[in-house]
């Protein structure tokens, strides 16, 4: 069974709907290849069918704020946790979405900053960022008494993941993030391409730019 095939009968029309609501915020809608993908092969690599979603959904709320669209979403609140759509809904969630920082404790730390810092000490290997610590990434937790919580943590860890890639970021520091990490999971979603062929794709240009630094630095 396709992907689609599965969530069309889940969730019905409202599904339909959905899909519809994202290609129309998308460029290339990644969302078509996606839906193609066999069930059995996305059982195998995460737990809930619903996160890649969340994720999907998190990405398009972003360019709908942005864009100032008026329309009617309440089709999304009949498989979507009511909280999560109302915090990224919000300004407060708009913040989240555009805040390129985490925090340690209440101090912000730039990804920038953090990707900069990776592409200058590439090659040491005691070096250990702050963006690859659980600790800084407990500014989350403001939300844990929301339904949904795991998909809010999820999402904004991603973008996070996602951003510090976009700066350029060496990404060999999240090798070793380790396995009880809240960053593990996430960073395996992101550099297998779980939910996106673009995070692959960008993990591996990413993997092989600073390959061919390091071994034209040290030949």
């Amino acid at each position: 069974m396709l992907l689609r095939d599965y969530y069309n009968n889940k969730f019905g029309y409202n599904f339909y709907l959905f899909v519809d609501f994202i290609k129309g915020l998308e460029e290339y809608p990644e969302i078509e290849d996606f839906l193609l993908r066999k069930l059995e092969d996305m059982t195998s690599s995460i737990d809930e069918l619903e996160a890649p979603l969340y994720d999907y959904l998190y990405r398009a709320i972003y360019t709908y704020i942005q864009t100032q669209n008026k329309g009617n979403l309440s089709f999304l609140y009949e498989f979507f946790e009511k909280d999560f759509l109302n915090l990224f809904f919000s300004k407060e969630g708009y913040s989240i979405m555009i805040d390129n920082n985490i925090y340690e404790g209440n101090n912000p730390v730039s990804i920038e900053n953090e990707a900069k810092i990776s592409i200058e000490n590439f090659d040491n290997l005691d070096l250990r960022l702050k963006i690859t610590m659980d600790a800084n990434y407990r500014f989350i937790e403001k939300y844990k008494e929301l339904g949904g919580f795991k998909y809010i943590q999820n999402c904004i860890i991603l973008s996070k993941i996602r951003k510090y890639t976009e700066l350029g970021g060496d990404l060999s520091f999240f090798s070793d993030v380790e396995e009880n990490s809240i960053l593990y999971p996430l960073y395996q979603i992101f550099s297998n391409g779980v939910f996106s062929e673009t995070d692959i794709n960008n993990f591996y240009a990413n993997r092989t730019y600073f390959e061919n630094i390091f071994y034209y630095n040290y030949d």
